[in-house]
């Protein structure tokens, strides 16, 4: 019943051109404090990295991705049918974020899928322009106490946003991440018609069982 249903969402996947799509631009920007060693980061980077980076997306699908990555795949109607590093893409009908793995180094990449997450959100009654859209603010503070901003827009209601920041009461345009010291700020959007897939070639299947795959200690997964 499982594989019926996926293969039904390949389909859907394939045949979905939408009239409403959009492709969000995104300027990123990762602050490196001279202070804050931040692991996983080289010490002799400049303080900021900056980026471009681009969300496209449909009435069901949206894929984000790194322009700096990989050429800028919009230069066709069909995006994501060869897999992009770094890449995420969220199924609005299953609530599932899919990310790419290169594992095993030579193989086939697989495309690891956990459900989005369901953060304990404060919606605030803030609002703030950003590229032409009136935005609402969500709140969230960790543990540790640092804070996480996003501004969405409910005039584009839809769940999207760059990254791992899907599932929100409206399209994301701009989220400060103070744990990861990064930042996203939508610069522009235009609308398009985009048939986001998901790629043929890759091995799909859940993040438990790709651990389990590489002995229950690989790395982390969509920010889990």
């Amino acid at each position: 019943m499982k594989k019926l249903i996926f293969v039904l969402l390949l389909w859907i996947c394939k045949n979905s051109y939408c009239q409403n799509g959009y492709s969000v631009h995104y300027s990123f920007t990762f602050f490196k404090s001279v202070n804050i060693p931040v692991k996983g980061v080289p010490t002799d980077v400049p303080n900021d990295l900056e980026s471009a980076d681009r969300l496209v997306f449909n009435d069901s699908f949206s894929l984000y991705y790194r322009i700096a990555d990989v050429k800028d795949p919009l230069r066709k109607k069909t995006v994501f049918d060869k897999i992009i590093h770094h890449a995420v893409l969220y199924s609005r009908p299953d609530n599932r974020l899919y990310h790419e793995v290169a594992w095993p180094p030579g193989k086939r990449k697989y495309l690891v899928y956990d459900t989005a997450k369901n953060e304990n959100w404060v919606f605030g009654d803030g609002t703030k322009e950003i590229a032409g859209y009136t935005c609402k603010q969500a709140l969230l503070v960790n543990e540790k106490n640092d804070s996480t901003l996003v501004w969405y827009t409910t005039e584009i209601n839809v769940p999207f946003g760059p990254e791992l920041f899907a599932g929100f009461p409206g399209l994301v345009l701009e989220v400060y991440n103070q744990q990861r010291h990064t930042h996203w700020l939508a610069t522009k959007i235009e609308k398009g018609n985009y048939s986001v897939v998901i790629p043929g070639k890759a091995i799909i299947c859940s993040r438990k069982e790709y651990l389990e795959k590489k002995g229950g200690s690989g790395r982390k997964i969509l920010g889990q």
